[in-house]
Formats: structure tokens, C-alpha cells, sequence
């Protein structure tokens, strides 16, 4: 690509001007894009943190430019060298073009999310069957841009190669595929973004500084990314931070309790907006924001819509879990457990025997893992690699004991909260929990 003089300039808190070539704006000026700036990064955070209100936006534009970095690092070092590209079924050099692909891909990479982020794919999508992931719904847009308006200045490999980077596949191997979304370790721009932007906006003291990993990655005979054995403790750092993250801010109690209740909100609204199929239908799926339900609340009665009896005790019912999260009247936490998931069940059971004012429904039992990964995913750091600088050749893991004496072998907990829906009644089992986990 020669010199672009369609790029813009975007001006990033965290990464300052931000170049966008010209490509990248065509897909940047469309609405689908655009609905990013009404989805917050961390979703209903706010509620808590007040800060909280950047969105997905501005984090693309970021993962945007640090894949630019990491891409320019890996040309200054290896300017002959070829990767094998599996959409166009060859070998070829970091190409300005090729390039500015990987960008774009990181720029869509999150195109895909549903309404307040990650809890339309973990709450509200958990028993859908299709389109579950927002990283399949991010290629589903970015082709249905690429075959409403650039379908003459990009070719099928070259989307292909776009869609390849933002959801890796099982033959998508190698150093290309390990920048946007790193399915080895973890270890990519997007963590890169998020972990500098989120402690920013939630005006934590320590944020995370990616540019001494960036500029001192090597490239394998096996092609992966390996790490300067120097950078340890900063890969350490990073991971420790994005755990710090889950615990005090993104898992917050409060938080956790205002997405539950938004969770209803959800439930009580689907019979009529059928919001657990919205991703079958990626029309009304790119209208679908952070905005549109407490929109729809509103609107009920501004335009005094008719509905059906049932619908409108539903759209009611719907009202008041909203007016007590507005008003803070929320469900209660009695109790929070690390790595004891069995015992809020049972004590469910004994309660709800012993007290039959109160049922199961009265109560919800929210069980999280947290730590340096999410969900089931393996130690990130029996995949990381590292080199001397003294001899590059020699690639080797390290034990996270060898980075610190301090750092033990755990790398994830299991967090329980059992939270009560009924708040009228929270002294009373609060008191018969303290008992109750006495024999504990």
C-alpha cells in the first residue's frame, strides 16, 4: 500500500493520535461499527464505578493501533521473513497490505458484542443455541459489511484472512494468528488494550505498560511468539492485574447483583422482543445496543404502545426490577465462598425446608472462576514461552515459582455468591446462614 492520504486521525486517551488508513475507515464508517460506541467496554459497571462509561469504540481503535506496533516490531526484525497464510494457501512477507488486514481484524475483533458486553453472551445468550460467541457474530458482520460495500476492493481470501485473525481455527497456527486473539496464552493486543484503558477509566493507580513485551518478542523456529525472559515479571504483572480487574471491579458483588436483575429484566421482556433470537437476525441484531430495553421501557408509555394482558404484566413486572435499580433497592448478597461451590446449594435446601415462606426461586447461586484465565481454560503460563538473550535458540517454559518466590502454583478460583431476590427477608436468613456455616 502506498502513502494513504484518506487515512484520519482519532485522538486516544491511552495511545494519543491514532492513524486509521483508509481501508480500515470503511469499515470503521458503518453503522454496524458505529453501534460500538453505544456498548460499554465493561458493561453495567457504571452502576458502581461511574467512571466505567467508555466503550468498545475506543478499545477497537486501540486494539487497532497496538496491532500496528507489534506488526511494525516483527518487520524491523524480520524483514525477509515469510508466514505461511492458509486463506491464500501461501508463504509471503509482512506486506503493507497484509498488514493493514491484520489491523482491520483487530479493529472488527469485537464487532460482535451483544448489549452491556460480555453479559449478553454469559447470561443472556447461555441457553441459545446459535451465535452464542461474539467472535462468530464478529465475522457474521464483518462479512455482511464486506458484501454490502467492499466486495470490489477486497478479495475472498482477503476476507477470509480478516475473519481467520479475529476467530482462529484449529489450522490457523503461527505468529500471525497469536497478535489479535492468542489461543495459545492468552498473551495478545486485545489484553494489551483493555488492560491499559480499563484500570484508566476506573482510575485505579496501576494499569498495565505493554511496550517492553512488545518490543522484545522473538519469533520461534516453530513459529510462536516467544518472550524475552527479562519480561517475566511484566507477563506476571499482566496477568495479575487482569485478575485484580475481575476481583475488585468487573465481579464487584454489586455489579454482579445489577446484571442479575437485568438478567430478569430480559427474561420478563422476552415473550414479546424474542431477545434470546435476536443473533438469528443480524438486522436487528446491529440496532440492538446498550440503549434499546430501558429505551423500550420508556417508549411504552411516551407513545402509549397496546399491548396484550399478559404482555403488559410482563412489561410491569419488567418496570419494577428496573425502578428498584434505579431507586438501589437491589437483591441481597448473604454470603461470598472461594472454592467452595457445594455448600450454598445445600444450604438452599435446608432453608427453604425449615422456612417455606421462601423457595428455590427466591434465590440465586452465582458460581464464577477467576484468576489469570476465565472459564476452563489451562495455566496460560505452561504455554508461554521465553529466551535469553545470550542464545536465542534456546526456547524453554518457565515455573511461575522461578519468576517470584511469592507466586504459588494456583492460577484461577472458584467464586460463589448466594445472593437472595427477596431483600424484606435478608436479616432473617442472613442470621440463619451465620449459624448454619458455623458447622463449616
Amino acid at each position: 500500500m502506498t502513502d494513504d492520504f484518506n487515512s484520519k486521525y482519532f485522538v486516544c486517551n491511552i495511545h494519543g493520535l491514532i492513524e486509521v488508513k483508509s481501508l480500515a475507515l470503511k469499515f470503521l464508517h458503518t453503522p454496524e461499527f458505529q453501534r460500538m460506541r453505544h456498548i460499554k467496554q465493561l458493561g453495567l459497571c457504571s452502576y458502581v464505578f461511574p467512571s466505567a462509561i467508555h466503550t468498545r469504540f475506543e478499545h477497537s481503535l486501540g486494539v487497532y493501533y497496538l496491532t500496528g506496533k507489534i506488526l511494525e516490531r516483527i518487520q524491523l526484525k524480520y524483514p525477509n521473513r515469510e508466514f505461511f497464510l492458509s486463506e491464500f494457501g501461501k508463504k509471503t512477507n509482512l506486506t503493507s497490505k497484509i498488514i493493514e488486514l491484520i489491523k482491520i481484524a483487530g479493529l472488527c475483533h469485537d464487532i460482535g458484542h451483544g448489549p452491556y458486553s460480555h453479559i449478553f453472551d454469559d447470561i443472556i445468550m447461555m441457553n441459545s443455541q446459535n451465535y452464542k460467541c461474539h467472535e462468530i457474530r464478529s465475522i457474521m458482520i464483518v462479512e455482511r459489511i464486506y458484501q454490502r460495500e467492499l466486495s470490489d476492493e477486497l478479495s475472498f481470501q482477503e476476507i477470509s484472512f480478516i475473519k481467520s485473525i479475529i476467530y482462529p481455527k484449529e489450522n490457523h497456527t503461527g505468529v500471525i494468528y497469536q497478535i489479535v486473539c492468542n489461543y495459545l496464552n492468552g498473551i495478545d493486543v486485545d489484553k494489551f488494550d483493555y488492560l491499559m484503558r480499563d484500570p484508566m477509566n476506573l482510575c485505579k493507580s496501576k494499569g498495565f505498560d505493554p511496550i517492553r513485551i512488545i518490543d522484545n518478542i522473538i519469533i520461534s523456529d516453530e513459529d510462536d511468539i516467544v518472550y524475552h525472559f527479562n519480561c517475566a515479571y511484566n507477563i506476571f504483572e499482566m496477568f495479575k492485574i487482569r485478575y485484580s480487574m475481575h476481583k475488585e471491579s468487573y465481579n464487584h458483588k454489586t455489579i454482579k447483583i445489577i446484571e442479575l436483575m437485568f438478567n430478569d429484566i430480559f427474561k420478563l421482556l422476552n415473550p414479546i422482543l424474542k431477545i434470546n433470537e435476536i443473533t438469528d437476525n443480524m438486522d436487528l441484531f446491529c440496532k440492538f445496543t446498550d440503549n434499546t430495553i430501558e429505551e423500550y421501557l420508556n417508549l411504552i408509555d411516551i407513545c402509549q404502545i397496546p399491548l396484550l394482558d399478559k404482555d403488559r404484566i410482563n412489561v410491569q413486572m419488567a418496570k419494577n426490577v428496573y425502578d428498584d435499580i434505579l431507586h438501589r433497592r437491589l437483591y441481597k448478597m448473604i454470603a461470598d465462598e472461594i472454592n467452595n461451590v457445594n455448600i450454598f446449594d445445600e444450604f438452599i435446601e435446608y432453608y427453604v425446608k425449615e422456612h417455606p415462606q421462601l423457595n428455590k426461586n427466591d434465590f440465586i447461586v452465582l458460581t464464577q472462576k477467576i484468576g489469570y484465565v476465565s472459564g476452563n481454560k489451562p495455566d496460560p503460563f505452561l504455554s508461554i514461552k521465553f529466551y535469553n538473550k545470550e542464545n536465542k535458540k534456546n526456547i524453554f517454559a518457565l515455573e511461575k515459582s522461578k519468576i517470584s518466590g511469592l507466586i504459588n502454583s494456583e492460577y484461577q478460583e472458584t467464586r460463589s455468591l448466594l445472593i437472595l431476590k427477596k431483600s424484606h427477608f435478608f436479616s432473617e436468613v442472613l442470621d440463619v446462614w451465620k449459624l448454619y456455616s458455623k458447622q463449616f
